[in-house]
């Protein structure tokens, strides 16, 4: 039996495993998801990240056009809804972020 070896095994390719293994092998790190669905189901109605933690995190990780691109309404690059604005709900100008839980981990894995 051929052995594969990896820096890190990450169990769970939810959010949070999808993106710490994403910022892991972007690191360089060799990584290997360990997930039981081969399908995700929407055992949530979607995800909501508050401007001021979520956002700000996900921003720092890189990893906020890979979520926003999940929700089914695009939203632009300044928070607004496309086709719809809608207001910014920080002093800095950052809006919250919603994104469609089933197709965030598929994206990013």
């Amino acid at each position: 039996m051929n052995s594969i070896d990896y820096d890190v095994v990450v169990v769970g390719g939810g959010v949070a495993g999808a993106s710490l293994a994403a910022l892991l092998a972007e690191s360089g790190f060799s990584v290997f998801v360990l997930e039981r669905e081969t399908v995700f189901r929407d055992r949530v109605r979607g995800e909501w990240l508050a401007p001021w933690g979520g956002v700000s995190e996900v921003r720092a990780c890189g990893l906020e056009d890979v979520l926003a691109s999940t929700h089914p309404n695009p939203i632009d690059k300044i928070g607004n809804r496309v086709g719809r604005p809608r207001p910014l709900t920080t002093p800095e100008g950052v809006a919250s972020l919603c994104f469609f839980h089933p197709a965030a981990q598929e994206a990013l894995l």
